[in-house]
């Protein structure tokens, strides 16, 4: 086989691609354009593959995510205040390990930001929001989390909690 020339940014674009799908094994492949593309993992594209790539998804939930409805309580609760105290929420290891780290490494002290790596992995832990003004270190990640454990059945009734309130109850 002839080897593929690509350029660090084809690298790139393509470890982002790898990256950000957890837990299956997919192909790398030549492309029509002679490019390496990301493919499903169908014996077709393994008899052309020149990779095979796996990347563990570390978060395993007891429940997986099937759908989520946000209805605001009228208690005033966190999560009424969706739209207007959060601009982005995080549902995926990839995005946290890429986006949410590195964003907080610069503002928070290194034990919350190894913690905050570890969060997501936990296996009651759905996604992490980010307030839009973290000027205030007082702002910190928000955790969404059950209420009672998913084991029960049922609808599952999530909530926010700070980093620090969701460690301090483990």
């Amino acid at each position: 086989m002839e080897p593929i020339e690509v350029t660090a940014h084809q690298l790139r674009v393509l470890a982002e691609q790898l990256d950000g799908t957890r837990g299956v094994t997919l192909c790398v492949v030549p492309g029509e354009d002679g490019n390496l593309q990301c493919a499903e993992n169908t014996q077709e594209n393994r008899n052309r593959a020149i990779l095979m790539v796996n990347t563990p998804n570390v978060a395993t939930r007891t429940t997986p995510i099937q759908r989520i409805d946000i209805t605001p309580p009228p208690s005033g609760d966190m999560a009424s205040k969706l739209a207007t105290e959060f601009d982005a929420l995080f549902w995926s290891q990839s995005a946290v390990e890429k986006f949410l780290v590195p964003y907080y490494a610069r503002i928070l002290p290194l034990d919350e930001v190894k913690r905050l790596s570890v969060t997501f992995e936990q296996p009651d832990v759905y996604a992490i929001a980010h307030y839009p003004r973290t000027v205030s270190l007082a702002l910190r990640p928000m955790v969404l989390h059950p209420e009672q454990d998913p084991a029960k059945g049922g609808n599952v009734q999530l909530k926010f909690s700070s980093l620090r309130d969701f460690w301090a109850n483990r």
